[in-house]
């Protein structure tokens, strides 16, 4: 099923490059990408007096395949592929009551005391993306983003045990609390561009990720921001020709 899904978001992502390279469009660029940042979990619930989480961040990088296809003035097809490794810790506790002679005794019980390394592969699409300075080629750019998780290595911190699910080398060996999709909004930031020659262009990129739902099943809704800072090099396929005005 997984093998499905992976293939069907290459399929997807050819079939809309295939058709953007065919058509008259004002300019189109391929780019590839890469940036290395921090992974944080978040969630929108307080802690109560029978149970609360706490999270740890980690590392995240990730590799990009983009493709922009731009009419005079506006960007109306800005797709990418995206590969990408993140990890953190999540603890989330219980507090149950224990009645005994003396009354209440609390009793701590621990849920989930593990790190987790994700592996996703993802489509996103940015239907926003401004100049923020003119002539400046700083640029922000907004859209979403749909991964599957395909690979999942859950490490207990409380003892030695090691859990990998969905690995491209075994099958599925545990349950795991990730769920396999995740949606987020994607904000993006080029910082300018330098010329190489031969239409290549090279930009410093900030990238956001932030989860919309659920992606880890802690009883929390517990979801997670990616942040990163990389480079991207681009490609103009078609240059962009400048439209006179009358």
């Amino acid at each position: 099923m997984k093998n499905n899904s992976i293939s069907l978001i290459y399929s997807i992502l050819f079939l809309f490059i295939l058709s953007g390279l065919t058509s008259n469009g004002n300019a189109q660029t391929l780019s590839i990408s890469s940036g290395f940042g921090e992974m944080s979990f978040v969630d929108f619930y307080d802690d109560t007096e029978h149970f609360y989480a706490n999270y740890e961040n980690g590392s995240h990088q990730y590799l990009k395949l983009s493709f922009n296809h731009y009419l005079p003035e506006v960007s109306f097809m800005n797709l990418y592929l995206n590969l990408e490794k993140s990890s953190g810790t999540i603890s989330t506790s219980t507090i149950d009551f224990i009645f005994c002679g003396v009354g209440p005794t609390p009793s701590l019980n621990s849920a989930l005391n593990d790190k987790f390394t994700i592996y996703r592969m993802g489509i996103g699409f940015m239907p926003v993306d401004l100049e923020l300075i003119r002539n400046s080629n700083i640029r922000f750019k907004f859209g979403t983003e749909l991964s599957r998780s395909f690979r999942t290595i859950q490490s207990s911190l409380d003892d030695t045990l090691l859990k990998e699910n969905s690995s491209p080398f075994q099958g599925n060996q545990e349950e795991s609390p990730v769920r396999d999709i995740a949606i987020g909004l994607i904000f993006e930031f080029h910082f300018g561009q330098l010329n190489l020659g031969n239409n290549f262009l090279v930009s410093p990129v900030y990238n956001a990720n932030v989860g919309i739902f659920e992606e880890i099943e802690t009883g929390y809704n517990t979801r997670s921001i990616r942040q990163s800072l990389g480079v991207a090099l681009s490609w103009d396929l078609k240059p962009k020709v400048k439209i006179s005005k009358h």
